[in-house]
């Protein structure tokens, strides 16, 4: 009888116990993991590296460039994101809110289709705005950097209507330990876009120093979402 209550807890517990996380790797190549390139005409591009599967390296001289992966369908419902990041080396403070001005050490995005019909028609997108547009999507980007308070919303200067920024971590601070991160999306999303949100379809990071022709150094590792 015993036996029968402790294996009766033990399947409570574990139906109750929260959903798995899925890490998100980025190496031993990024492009084995799925991870593309976005490069904007004229601008150096960042250096991004993969050290080992859960660790990003990224090195950004007056330079700015995107990488970006689909999810697979098995991940849209995920709504919970955790992270830790690291800053060795940071362009200052900026005023994220209009071009120009709007440098920053990492920036991390969760893409989100309108719908799962939106989201299904973006399956298989070669570029992040073609992923972007065929999906309907929006973006909630948390930032390192900016000129901000922690929590603040601010509209992206790129995407319009369809990126909100979410500051994390103020600009021109650096941190050689890595700082843990957790974000509840959906609530967040809520926050910036005043809806709930759709399928979360990809996932991208960029680094940003060409307007101020500063040096970012920095570091990504431990992304999950659940």
């Amino acid at each position: 009888m015993r036996q029968i209550v402790i294996v009766s807890c033990l399947w409570v517990a574990q139906s109750l116990s929260p959903a798995q996380a899925e890490p998100v790797n980025f190496g031993p190549l990024l492009a084995g993991q799925g991870w593309k390139t976005l490069n904007f005409r004229g601008l150096n591009p960042v250096d991004f590296r993969a050290e080992g599967p859960g660790r990003l390296a990224i090195r950004a001289e007056g330079a700015a460039s995107v990488i970006w992966r689909e999810l697979d369908e098995s991940l849209w419902a995920k709504r919970q994101a955790k992270w830790r990041w690291k800053v060795d080396q940071s362009v200052p403070a900026t005023n994220l809110a209009t071009k120009g001005t709007d440098d920053r050490a990492i920036a991390l995005y969760f893409v989100f289709a309108k719908d799962e019909a939106s989201a299904r028609s973006a399956k298989g997108a070669t570029s992040l705005s073609s992923a972007m547009w065929w999906s309907s999507g929006a973006a909630l980007v948390y930032v390192w950097g900016g000129s901000g308070t922690r929590g603040q919303v601010v509209a992206s200067p790129h995407m319009g209507a369809s990126g909100k920024l979410v500051l994390r971590q103020p600009g021109g601070i650096t941190n050689s330990s890595f700082l843990s991160e957790t974000a509840d999306l959906a609530a967040d999303f809520r926050r910036a876009f005043g809806r709930d949100p759709g399928p979360l379809v990809g996932i991208a990071v960029s680094s940003d120093s060409d307007d101020t022709k500063g040096i970012n150094l920095a570091a990504l590792e431990a992304l999950s979402i659940e």
